[in-house]
């Protein structure tokens, strides 16, 4: 079942998930960050795929998290 928030954000998900990319980019990736889980503070990896074009403008192109920071991930 899908909550009021998810419904009101599919269209704009969709949406970014379908925008055109530009030809070229300078790209930055790899955060980390500590979270709360379950009761202890753990570490953990979120890729994140920046690109900056050649005017200065910014694009998310991905975001994945990881159990921790691996080369295989």
């Amino acid at each position: 079942m899908n909550s009021n928030v998810t419904n009101k954000i599919v269209s704009l998900i969709k949406e970014w998930q379908n925008h055109p990319l530009q030809n070229m980019y300078v790209v930055f990736l790899d955060v980390h960050f500590k979270v709360k889980q379950n009761v202890i503070i753990v570490n953990k990896a979120t890729y994140m795929v920046i690109g900056i074009d050649l005017e200065g403008n910014k694009d998310v192109l991905g975001m994945w998290i990881g159990v921790n920071e691996s080369a295989k991930f």
